[in-house]
C-alpha cells in the first residue's frame, strides 16, 4: 500500500513509462490514476 506522498511520487516516476509506452507500435493508450476509494492504490489502463 502507498501513503499519500509515496502514491505521487510514484506517479510522477512513472511519466518516463507512460511516455514509451504511449510511443509503442500498436499501443491505443496507457495510462495510471490514483483510486478515488482506496487511496493506497494505482490503477493502470492498458
Amino acid at each position: 500500500m502507498l501513503n499519500g506522498e509515496q502514491r505521487e511520487r510514484y506517479r510522477a516516476d512513472c511519466v518516463g513509462v507512460i511516455e514509451l509506452a504511449r510511443r509503442a507500435p500498436g499501443c491505443l493508450d496507457f495510462a495510471i490514476s490514483g483510486d478515488l476509494v482506496d487511496a493506497g492504490r494505482i490503477n493502470a489502463l492498458t
